[in-house]
């Protein structure tokens, strides 16, 4: 999924009734191990697409421009774990 499509699913969640996008945390939240296992395991199995390492890229140009501006995962993922 290049960044354009990203974008473009953001925005459309982001247009849904907030019950769906209450739906859609509490999803990511019960498979959270799950999802997080099955990305470990296929880590090396897939090539990256251009648009994504640059997607990657300007992310990282981002957090280095402002580093305070973000969470980290380990505080996101408890975030969420702790919000079941």
């Amino acid at each position: 999924m290049n960044s354009t499509n990203v974008a473009t699913l953001n925005e459309h969640l982001l247009r849904r009734p907030e019950p769906i996008r209450e739906d859609l945390a509490l999803y990511i939240t019960e498979h959270l191990e799950e999802i997080e296992e099955a990305l470990r395991s296929s880590a090396n199995s897939f090539e990256l697409s251009d648009e994504l390492k640059a997607e990657i890229d300007r992310r990282m140009e981002s957090y280095d421009r402002n580093p305070h501006e973000g969470v980290s995962w380990d505080e996101l993922r408890d975030r969420l774990l702790s919000s079941r």
